[in-house]
């Protein structure tokens, strides 16, 4: 989970530099590995790819339920 930022190497850099986080987070990977530290990073939903629309669908409903 790379990114192309000099704000951080990794998403979850990024999300600890947020200080105050007023939204929620689905995580897409194809690296089963980041699963944990996503959950630790407070993420709303995980997904692994290949997803479908299905399950796009799913994970952005039951995150708008939180809210």
């Amino acid at each position: 989970m790379k990114l192309n930022s000099f704000f951080a190497n990794t998403i979850f850099d990024l999300l600890e530099k947020v200080e105050d986080i007023t939204f929620e987070t689905i995580f897409v990977t194809a690296n089963n590995q980041y699963a944990i530290e996503a959950l630790n990073s407070h993420a709303s939903y995980y997904l692994l790819k290949p997803i479908s629309n299905d399950e796009l669908m799913k994970a952005v409903n039951i995150v708008a339920e939180i809210k």
